[in-house]
C-alpha cells in the first residue's frame, strides 16, 4: 500500500552516520536482521556471529536524503521518432553484409568440452545508428566517436539495448521492434538542452522481473535520471525522474569545487526488494569553453537507494515523489587513489533476498592504486529506512583478501594491422554487474574486473579476475546471515590474447557464464564467452570458450578518445526459464574510416540447466539400440510444450536424435506418437501427458553406430526451448532390464 504522507522535498544536511559499537546494550540481542530474547547459550553464538559480521572500521559517511526533483511521463517509446525513420527490414539497417538473426541451436548436443553455441546471435546498435547530429558532434567534441558503452537486458518477450546515444527494442529472434531512439529524444521531458558535455552517456537498462517493469538510468551532470516503464511493454510510456545525487550538502574537499557541479559518472544500477540502488563516481572538470582540461578524480563514490514501491506506483493515488537516500564514500587520501569503484548487487532468479536483507555493495581496493596492502574486497551493507530516512545506514562489514591482483599495470590491448592500442580499463573499475542469487541455504555474489595476467609470460597481457562470494543462511529462530567468504576465484587468461570488458552471471542450476572481448596482434577484437558447470572444480572455467561473433576489423583511433573501445558489457539471464544467458558487447566487423563500432547480442544455454525434472524408469543401451521410459515434470517457469509444432531432441548416452517439428501425430486420447527414420536410426516415440505439467516418454531407437557404453548415462530431452538433462547410474540395476519393443501406439 502506497504511503501518502509526504516527507517533504530535499532535506538539509544530516548528521553523519555512526557505526554502532558491538558492545552496545539493548533490550534484546540483535544480529543485523534478527532481534529476539535469546538463551544464554544462544547469546554466545549471536555475539560470535555479530563480531564476525561487524567490521572493525567505524567509518562515518556523509548522508543526504530527499525526494525526486522532477517527474515527467514520456510518450510511448513506439511513438518516439527513430534516428533511422520508420524501422526498416533488418539487413537494410546494416552497413555491411552481416547475416540476419536466426536460431542456431535450440537444443543440440555440442562437444561438452566447449560452451554451447549461440541459440541466437544478431546485430545490435552501431555507431552509424547512434543518432548522430553534426551540430551536436561539433558542440560535444565529436560525441559520436565515444565508445558504445552498451547495456542490454532480456525480459519475457523483448531484449532492450542502450548505448551512449541511443536505445532500441528487439524481439527475441533479433527483429528490431522500434528504434534506435536518441537519448535526447527518450529523455526530452527531463533533459532539456543536450548540447553539452556529459549529458547523454553511460546509460544502463535492467528488467525487474518481480515487478514486470523495465528500468533505464543515466547521469545528467550532478543528477541521476531514472525511467521506469508503466507496464510490462518496453515500447510503452515511462515515468521519468531526476534525483540530486551529487548534493552540495556533501563536502568533496577537492579544489573547492561544489559537489553539485561534479559529473555523476559511471552510474551502475541494481534491483533489490526495497529499492533500486545506484553507485556512481563523482568526477569533475576544469573547462576552457567546452574542453575539459583537467579531470578531478580520486574523489570517492556515491551509493544511492531510491524507493522501489514509490517508483512502481502508478495512478491517481501516487502523489508523492519517490524518496531517495545517498551516502558519499570518500576515497582515503583523495589524491593517491586513482580509481575506487563500487557496485550494487542486482537480483537474478525467481527468489528475492531474504526479508530484511540489506543491499550488498562491493568495492575492489587495489594496493597498486593507493589502497593499503594487501588488495581487498570490501563489503558494505546498505540498510535503508523509508519511514525515517535519517536512520538509514551504510556499513562496511566483511573485508576479504583474495589472491594477489594488479589492476594498475596492465598493458594496452593490442590489435591486428594497426599500432593503435585500446584501453583495458585495468584501473580498479569493476565490470557490470554484481550478480546476486538467493540459493536458499546461501546467498551468492558474482563479479569481475580486469587485471594484469599474474603468469609471468612475455609479452605481458590482461586477464579477467572473477569471484563468487557466498554467505550461508542459518536458521536460528529467524534467518541469520553469516559473514561473506570467497567461495571461488580465478584469473581467466588461457593464452597470450588480451581479455577485458567482462560480465558474469549464474543460471538457476548454478552454472556460470563469463562474456568478454578478446584481442591480440593477430586476433581482431571479438566477442567470446566461457563457462563453469556447477559440478566443475572450484575456481576453474572448465567449459572452453566459444565465439558469439568474430571481429573482422580494428579500431584505428582516428577520432578523439581513440583508445576507448568500451566501458562495460552486460550478461543477463532470461526470466522465462532462468537458464538462457543473454549477452551484449562491442566489436568491429571491418576496419573503417572513421571508426564505426558495432554491437552484438546473443543468447546461449547450458544443457544441464533444466526446465524438466526427469525420473528415468527404464533404460537399456545394447550395441546400436536403446530403449527408454521416463517421466518429465516441467518446472513452474517452463513454457507449455507442443510436440506437434516444436522440434523434439533426445540424447541417450551416445545416441542423439532430433525429430523435426510437425513430425509427431496426436491421437484421439491426446497421446503424441512418432515412428520413422532419422538419419540411420529407426526411431519410435510416444509422449503421454499425465497432467498439466508432466508427461511420460517412451522411446526406442535402432540402427545407430555401435559405441561403447558409459556409466553414468546422460539422458537429455528438449521440446522446443524447454529442456532437461539428467544422469542415470546403471550400477543401480535400472539399466539391466531387457529391451522392450515399442510401436507408435503401445508396448508389445
Amino acid at each position: 500500500m502506497h504511503r501518502v504522507a509526504s516527507r517533504g522535498g530535499i532535506a538539509g544536511r544530516e548528521q553523519q552516520m555512526r557505526v554502532a559499537p558491538s558492545t552496545g546494550v539493548h533490550d534484546c540481542a540483535c544480529i543485523r536482521f534478527a532481534c529476539y530474547r535469546p538463551s544464554i547459550r544462544a547469546f554466545g553464538l549471536m555475539l560470535f556471529l555479530f563480531l564476525l559480521t561487524a567490521g572493525s572500521t567505524a567509518d562515518a559517511f556523509q548522508r543526504h536524503s530527499g525526494s525526486a526533483q522532477d517527474h515527467k511521463v514520456s510518450i510511448e517509446f513506439s511513438a518516439m521518432s527513430s534516428c533511422l525513420g520508420t524501422p526498416a527490414p533488418f539487413l537494410a539497417l546494416l552497413p555491411f553484409a552481416i547475416e540476419p538473426p536466426s536460431p542456431i541451436c535450440i537444443f543440440c548436443f555440442p562437444d561438452p568440452r566447449f560452451m554451447p553455441p549461440p541459440i541466437v546471435s544478431f546485430e545490435g546498435l552501431s555507431r552509424d545508428e547512434s543518432c548522430r547530429d553534426p551540430v551536436r558532434e561539433k558542440n560535444m567534441n565529436d560525441v559520436a566517436s565515444w565508445p558504445s558503452d552498451d547495456s542490454g537486458a532480456v525480459g519475457p518477450n523483448h531484449y532492450v539495448q542502450v548505448v551512449n546515444l541511443a536505445l532500441a527494442i528487439y524481439d527475441k529472434a533479433g527483429n528490431l521492434i522500434h528504434g534506435p531512439v536518441s537519448t535526447c529524444t527518450f529523455w526530452s521531458a527531463l533533459a532539456g538542452d543536450c548540447n553539452a558535455v556529459g549529458k547523454d552517456t553511460d546509460q544502463v537498462v535492467l528488467y525487474d522481473r518481480h515487478a514486470d517493469r523495465w528500468v533505464v538510468s543515466r547521469p545528467h551532470d550532478g543528477l541521476l535520471y531514472l525511467a521506469v516503464s508503466q507496464t510490462a511493454d518496453p515500447a510503452g510510456a515511462y515515468d521519468q525522474y531526476s534525483f540530486l545525487i551529487n548534493s552540495d550538502d556533501f563536502s568533496s574537499g577537492v579544489l573547492g569545487v561544489k559537489f553539485s557541479t561534479l559529473f555523476n559518472d559511471y552510474p551502475k544500477l541494481g534491483i533489490w526488494r526495497d529499492a533500486y540502488y545506484v553507485t556512481a563516481r563523482p568526477r569533475g572538470c576544469r573547462f576552457d569553453g567546452e574542453i575539459c582540461e583537467q579531470a578531478l578524480t580520486g574523489i570517492g563514490n556515491t551509493v544511492t537507494a531510491i524507493d522501489r514501491d514509490e517508483l512502481l506506483c502508478t495512478g491517481q493515488f501516487c502523489l508523492a515523489l519517490p524518496d531517495y537516500v545517498t551516502f558519499f564514500v570518500p576515497d582515503p587520501g583523495l589524491k593517491s587513489i586513482q580509481h575506487s569503484h563500487m557496485l550494487p548487487a542486482d537480483v537474478d532468479g525467481a527468489t528475492l533476498p531474504p526479508s530484511g536483507a540489506p543491499e550488498y555493495v562491493v568495492q575492489v581496493r587495489d594496493q597498486n592504486l593507493g589502497f593499503p596492502a594487501p588488495g581487498r574486497l570490501q563489503m558494505y551493507e546498505f540498510h535503508v529506512d523509508w519511514t525515517s530516512p535519517a536512520s538509514s545506514t551504510l556499513t562496511p562489514t566483511t573485508s576479504l583478501t583474495p589472491s594477489f591482483f594488479d589492476s594498475a599495470d596492465c598493458p594496452q590491448i593490442k590489435q591486428p594491422k594497426t599500432s593503435q592500442t585500446l584501453d583495458p580499463l585495468c584501473d580498479g573499475t569493476m565490470m557490470y554487474r554484481l550478480s546476486y542469487r538467493n540459493r536458499g541455504d546461501h546467498e551468492m555474489l558474482l563479479f569481475n574486473h580486469t587485471i594484469l595476467n599474474p603468469n609471468l609470460q612475455v609479452p605481458r597481457n590482461t586477464g579477467i579476475r572473477w569471484y563468487e562470494l557466498r554467505r550461508p543462511i542459518l536458521q536460528f529462530f529467524q534467518p541469520i546471515r553469516t559473514p561473506w567468504v570467497i567461495y571461488q576465484e580465478e584469473t581467466y587468461a588461457p593464452d597470450k590474447s588480451d581479455r577485458w570488458l567482462g560480465s558474469v552471471a549464474m543460471d538457476d542450476a548454478g552454472n556460470i557464464a563469463l562474456g568478454f572481448d578478446v584481442s591480440s596482434a593477430t586476433v581482431f577484437p571479438s566477442i567470446h564467452y566461457v563457462g563453469r558447470r556447477v559440478s566443475d572444480p572450484r575456481g576453474q572455467l572448465r567449459v572452453r570458450e566459444t565465439s558469439l561473433v568474430e571481429g573482422g576489423g580494428s579500431q584505428r583511433g582516428l577520432l578523439p578518445g581513440k583508445d576507448q573501445f568500451g566501458d562495460y558489457s552486460q550478461m543477463t539471464v532470461d526470466p522465462t526459464d532462468d537458464c538462457t544467458f543473454w549477452y551484449t558487447n562491442t566489436y568491429y566487423p571491418v576496419t573503417t574510416t572513421p571508426d564505426n563500432w558495432h554491437t552484438r547480442i546473443g543468447a546461449f544455454r547450458f544443457p544441464s540447466c533444466i526446465q524438466f525434472f526427469t525420473i528415468v524408469r527404464n533404460l537399456v543401451i545394447n550395441g546400436g539400440e536403446f530403449t527408454l521410459a521416463a517421466q518429465f515434470i516441467l518446472k513452474p517457469a517452463a513454457k507449455a510444450i507442443s510436440p506437434l509444432t516444436e522440434d523434439v531432441s533426445l540424447q541417450v548416452g551416445p545416441f542423439t536424435v532430433t525429430i523435426p517439428a510437425g513430425s509427431f501425430t496426436q491421437q484421439p486420447d491426446g497421446v503424441f506418437t512418432f515412428e520413422g527414420v532419422i538419419g540411420t536410426v529407426r526411431f519410435v516415440a510416444k509422449i503421454t501427458p499425465t497432467g498439466s505439467d508432466s508427461f511420460e516418454l517412451e522411446a526406442r531407437g535402432a540402427g545407430a553406430a555401435t559405441l561403447p557404453e558409459t556409466n553414468p548415462v546422460t539422458v537429455s530431452l528438449a521440446i522446443g526451448t524447454n529442456g532437461g538433462t539428467t544422469t542415470v547410474d546403471c550400477s543401480s540395476g535400472i539399466c539391466r532390464e531387457p529391451p522392450q519393443r515399442l510401436t507408435g501406439r503401445e508396448n508389445d
